[in-house]
């Protein structure tokens, strides 16, 4: 004689199983955490030159930092002491300065976004000690192209 499925735990299994296959969120960010670098940070403003798949949208000179360097170097550097909150490092932007200068990070997705379908975005900031002013608010853009703009200020007064 054979037993009888328990549907109620066949239920639960499938609906286990999916979850374990597809509710498992999907960085669309390539290189999330700045680890892949062309090359070991020595300068002020060489995040362009140094970060694969993530650049600098207008003029302004992002800086990025990484335990691999002595002069742009993590946890001590020259905006204070800051441990990356993932791997070995991480950008630095100034998110307002004198004059409304302005610096500003763009990274490339994994694939296109699709319209209708909800996405969650979350990052990590945190304000140098060295710094003279921190900001209250901060907005993202999506775009289809890449962005270079010859600014170095706020990219919502263009």
């Amino acid at each position: 004689m054979t037993a009888k499925p328990n549907l109620q735990k066949i239920t639960f299994l499938y609906c286990f199983l999916l979850c374990c296959l597809y509710g498992q969120s999907q960085n669309l960010v390539r290189n999330p955490s700045f680890e892949d670098y062309d090359t070991c940070p020595n300068n002020l403003g060489s995040f362009n030159s140094d970060v694969i798949s993530w650049s600098t949208p207008s003029q302004g000179s992002t800086d990025y930092f990484n335990t691999c360097s002595t002069t742009m170097g993590i946890p001590d550097n020259f905006n204070g002491t800051q441990h990356s909150k993932f791997g070995q490092g991480y950008a630095g932007i100034y998110l307002y300065a004198p004059g409304d200068y302005r610096e500003y990070i763009q990274a490339e997705l994994i694939h296109n976004l699709i319209k209708g379908t909800k996405y969650a975005l979350s990052f990590y900031i945190s304000r140098a000690e060295k710094s003279d002013y921190a900001i209250t608010e901060l907005e993202v853009v999506f775009s289809e192209e890449k962005l270079d703009l010859s600014i170095k200020k706020e990219l919502s007064r263009m």
